[in-house]
């Protein structure tokens, strides 16, 4: 299915910690949509020609939130792709900045277990497992402490979506119906503006109009220096499946 401009955002871009499959369901989405799949860890290998884990243990933290800060942006000022994220992605200001506006949001969630499980499985085949800091010693606790210190940022997205209870075919399922569903209800923001209280974004469409409740009672706030919105589920234990916001 090639859908119209008007039944999509012009920009899909997926949130989530590592190991939720945001890689694959960008590609799957990509194709359903007709649009370009871009990944920006891969932008980020290719333009430095070092993996994802040797420029944290080379360069560090800092030098990589840097070069990802440039991938989003790059990757985020054209239409019609959908944009698979680093799990940190979320962390930087800029890169919010980036993902709005004219773009449907989209976190991936899974269990601490099964993330680590996906994390490792993807270590062991490209054989960098030595050099992920996150397998090393009780990798499940790490994994639970970084989504706990993320969790607020995750739950910006405007859908968030279990891929863990559902195969692939039915998280794009999922994915395809929320993005029509939120686009079909002008929850799709046109214009995004940062200021010091949050994110402000403007909704204009028919549907904006008849969903004003929900549109206020989304919009971000500033939460101990981050922006976060109340109530956020992370699909498993906020209304099953997929938990919109």
């Amino acid at each position: 299915m090639n859908a119209g401009a008007s039944a999509v955002p012009a920009r899909v871009v997926l949130i989530g910690p590592s190991g939720a499959g945001k890689s694959a369901l960008a590609v799957a989405l990509a194709r359903e949509l007709g649009y370009e799949a871009v990944d920006t860890d891969t932008l980020i290998v290719r333009r430095t020609g070092m993996t994802i884990s040797a420029i944290f243990n080379q360069l560090g933290e800092r030098a990589f939130r840097a070069l990802e800060e440039d991938a989003v942006s790059d990757a985020c000022s054209g239409d019609r792709r959908v944009i698979a994220t680093g799990g940190g992605a979320v962390l930087s200001r800029r890169n919010w900045e980036s993902f709005r506006p004219r773009s449907t949001i989209v976190n991936l969630s899974a269990s601490p277990e099964e993330l680590v499980r996906r994390v490792r499985l993807q270590a062991e085949r490209e054989g960098d497992a030595a050099e992920r800091p996150l397998l090393q010693g009780d990798a499940v606790a790490k994994m639970e402490a970084m989504l706990a210190a993320r969790s607020p940022l995750y739950c910006q997205a405007d859908v968030t979506i279990d891929s863990e209870s559902l195969d692939q075919a039915a998280v794009l399922h999922q994915t395809m119906d929320a993005i029509h569903r939120l686009t079909g209800q002008g929850r799709v923001p046109v214009l995004s503006l940062d200021g010091a209280s949050g994110r402000s974004d403007l909704f204009v469409g028919s549907g904006a109009r008849v969903n004003i409740g929900v549109i206020v009672r989304q919009r971000p706030s500033l939460v101990a220096g981050h922006q976060s919105r109340a109530g956020c589920g992370d699909g498993r234990r906020g209304g099953g499946r997929c938990s919109e916001r």
